[in-house]
């Protein structure tokens, strides 16, 4: 197996007929590299993401309480056709889908379900 040891990211691109993206990078001895996948694993490596994220903090720090925050500009709650879910959008950002427990919550609490 190959392994590619990241110093950090650089940018992003999607194949122009959109069935592969393209992360690039640059390695430990500032040499860039490129990780081509097909568009197809994009659901996959979203969903994944959270929990290597928890999972890194946990190791990390030893803290179970560690979070990653980001500043949200606006927001808004939108409905959807299945009842049991709703969609959180924000600007130039991934939707985050939360069960109805979570949507009912923010219903009852009085927070506009609109850009503020």
């Amino acid at each position: 197996m190959t392994a590619i040891r990241g110093a950090h990211l650089t940018t992003f691109e999607v194949a122009p007929n959109g069935e592969t993206f393209s992360i690039h990078l640059m390695d430990e001895e500032a040499c860039p590299a490129t990780l081509v996948l097909p568009t197809d694993c994009l659901n996959a490596l979203i969903m994944t993401l959270p929990d290597v994220l928890r999972r890194s903090l946990l190791l990390r720090y030893r803290d179970d309480s560690m979070r990653v925050v980001y500043p949200v500009g606006s927001w808004e709650v939108a409905g959807a056709i299945i009842r049991s879910c709703e969609t959180m959008f924000w600007p130039a950002a991934a939707e985050v889908d939360r069960c109805s427990r979570w949507a009912r919550s923010i219903r009852s609490s009085g927070v506009p379900a609109c850009p503020i």
